[in-house]
Formats: structure tokens, C-alpha cells, sequence
């Protein structure tokens, strides 16, 4: 009688771990991806972010931390973030959709399609640059961005939306090299981009993002500017500091080609499975022609970063600006997406959130 007594007692205790186990199981990716972040942004002593899976079997976004410092509101699954540079990833896309349609080609140069130029044809490598190397980053034309440029936009806030102001510093400059010649990353490729979609669709590039790629990725939550008093928008903060007025001015301000839009973590997901997984924003040939190393540079394609992973290719885009840090990334084999988005500044070089989730993901 012992013995059965003690054999039952065995199998429920067997049978319990089995369960707690399997529970343990079911709940160890969010819970591990909500430790890595929890622990992240404590290391970083950031205010707050989102970080977001989309792959089989598993869609789930973890957050963590404020909105603002002020006001403490939290940040959630759904809160809204400017993602600076990713933004040309959406860009490149609308471009190259112009390609499908044969609107324009990628080796035109861009002063046949930006007619009139304006004050633009006293940019360097103007009248020779073609499109593609816009896209790639070949242009040989300055970066506009640095932070004599912000202090200026925050003064006069037109430069956030007009491309020939926010460029009127190259004017007369000297190019950094021959188009083709270097690869170069300049933002001033971008915000000649997105005046180019908007001088071949007719119309402003808030609308043509919205019509092109927000509408039919299913990117409900996405637009080109914000408001940062609104509910649910996190407000950029430098480095352990209060939310600035003039990082959200030039964050939430800004409507130029190179770094537009304010978004989800889930709605980037929604874009990389659109564009990557699924297909539904170009032509297969286009799309490999969008993840084809440039010839200058072999870790950037058109638009879109290329990198190489123990988990096969990763295709995606970071950006950076003050108060601002975003992370998209697709990894192709996995077919599953990782997507970090921050309202801080990093506080150590031990910064790559995005590569730790794959390991507890993919390992």
C-alpha cells in the first residue's frame, strides 16, 4: 500500500513538472524576450522602447519603460516611434515600384525627372547622378544632416519639409567624389527620393507612402510626421536628460525622403513581411535587384542594409537621431522579423538588442 501510495505521488509530481515545463515552454518567448528588453533598457538607461517578432508561430511585441520622462506614460505593444533612417527603406520601395511601372528607370538621370529643379541644379553631380545611385548611396553628393543643420531647422522649420531649403547648404558645393566612384551615406540622397515620388505621382509624399506602402502593407498605426503631445507617442530623450522640444521638432517634423515616418513595432513588421516575405510591394526582379550588394558596397543593396548572420542573410535598416534609436531587421531563413525601437540615447557600445533576440529565438 506504501509503495502504490509512493508511486502515485511520483507520477502526479512527474506529471506536474511535465506541465510546468511545457508551461515554461509556451511562455519562454515572450517571457525571454521581455527579460532581454527589461534588462537592455536598464543597462542603456533608456526611457523607454518596443521590441517585436514576426515569424511563424510567433507574433508578439514585449514594452517596456516611458513615453516621456514628464509625464511617465507608459510605453505599450502599440506606442508610436519616429524611426528615423529606417524610413528609407519605404522610400526605396515606392522608388522602385515606379521602376516596375516603367515611370522611370534606375540608371535615368534624376534632372530629367525633378523638372523644374529650382535651386536643386546647383547641387553637385546634378545633372549627371541617376537614380540608382541615389538609392545606393553613389552620389558622391554631401550629407545635409549634422548638427548645424538641426540647429538651423529649428529655427526656421520649413527646412524639415522643403527639400530646397533643407539642402540649400550643398548649393555651389564641391561633390565628395564622382557619381558611381565611392559609396557615401548621405541623407541628401533621401530627400532628393522623396521629392522625386512626389514630383512623379503628383502629390505630397505623406500621401504617396500611404497609398504606395502604408494602405497595402496593412500599416494601420503609420504616417509621415506626428504630433508628440498626442496620446501614446513617445518624445525623444538625449541621454538621460528630459524630452526635448527640439529633438521631437526634428523628429516628428520632419516630412523629407530620408527619414519621414513615425510608426509601430508591429506595423514595421507588417512592412518587412510585406516587402520580404511575401512579395506584395515589387516585382521579384525588382526585389532582387533591391537586395543586390552595390558594387561599392557590399553590405548595402538599394535602400536596404545586407548583412550576413549565423542565422543566414538579414536584410533591414537602423536609424539614428537624437532622442531616437530604431532597429528592423528580416531574417530570410527564419522568415521572421525582429524590430527594436527606442525614444533614448545608448549609454555603452553594447548595443545590438536585435542580434541577442535571435540567439534566444533561433538557437
Amino acid at each position: 500500500m506504501a509503495m502504490r501510495f509512493f508511486g502515485q505521488v511520483v507520477c502526479y509530481v512527474a506529471l506536474g513538472l511535465a506541465l510546468l515545463a511545457n508551461t515554461a515552454r509556451a511562455q519562454s518567448p515572450d517571457a525571454g524576450l521581455q527579460a532581454l528588453l527589461d534588462g537592455f533598457v536598464q543597462e542603456q538607461r533608456l526611457p523607454g522602447a518596443v521590441l517585436g517578432v514576426n515569424g511563424p508561430g510567433l507574433n508578439t511585441i514585449v514594452a517596456t519603460g516611458v513615453l516621456d520622462r514628464k509625464s511617465r506614460a507608459p510605453v505599450t505593444p502599440q506606442s508610436r516611434f519616429y524611426i528615423a533612417s529606417a524610413g528609407k527603406m519605404m522610400t526605396a520601395t515606392a522608388v522602385l515600384q515606379l521602376v516596375d511601372e516603367g515611370r522611370i528607370r534606375l540608371d535615368q538621370p534624376v534632372s530629367e525627372i525633378i523638372v523644374p529643379a529650382g535651386s536643386l541644379d546647383r547641387l553637385p553631380n546634378w545633372k549627371s547622378v541617376t537614380v540608382e545611385q541615389l538609392l545606393n548611396h553613389t552620389s558622391g553628393m554631401p550629407d545635409y544632416f549634422d548638427d548645424d543643420w538641426e540647429q538651423a531647422a529649428a529655427k526656421n522649420p520649413r527646412m524639415l519639409v522643403d527639400v530646397e531649403q533643407a539642402l540649400s547648404r550643398q548649393l555651389g558645393e564641391e561633390p565628395n567624389a564622382k557619381p558611381g566612384v565611392e559609396h557615401e551615406y548621405s541623407n541628401t540622397n533621401y530627400a532628393l527620393l522623396g521629392l522625386l515620388l512626389e514630383r512623379v505621382d503628383h502629390a505630397d509624399l505623406g500621401a504617396v507612402l500611404a497609398r504606395r506602402i502604408f494602405v497595402p502593407a496593412g500599416m494601420t498605426s503609420t504616417t509621415i510626421g506626428a504630433d508628440p503631445r498626442q496620446p501614446g507617442v513617445a518624445s525623444g530623450h538625449g541621454s538621460e536628460r528630459p524630452p526635448s522640444a527640439r529633438d521631437n521638432l526634428i523628429a516628428y517634423g520632419s516630412k523629407l525622403g530620408d527619414g519621414p515616418v513615425t510608426t509601430t513595432a508591429g506595423d514595421m513588421g507588417r512592412f518587412l513581411a510585406a516587402l520580404l516575405r511575401d512579395g506584395r510591394l515589387l516585382k521579384p526582379a525588382t526585389l532582387q535587384r533591391m537586395l543586390t550588394p552595390s558594387r561599392r558596397e557590399p553590405g548595402y543593396g538599394l535602400g536596404i542594409q545586407l548583412s550576413r548572420t549565423d542565422f543566414g542573410p538579414c536584410y533591414g535598416h537602423s536609424g539614428s537621431v537624437t532622442g531616437f534609436k530604431s532597429e528592423a531587421w528580416y531574417y530570410a531563413a527564419r522568415k521572421t522579423s525582429i524590430v527594436f525601437l527606442t525614444n533614448g540615447e545608448f549609454y555603452s557600445d553594447d548595443t545590438d538588442v536585435v542580434t541577442k533576440a535571435a540567439e534566444r529565438l533561433f538557437r
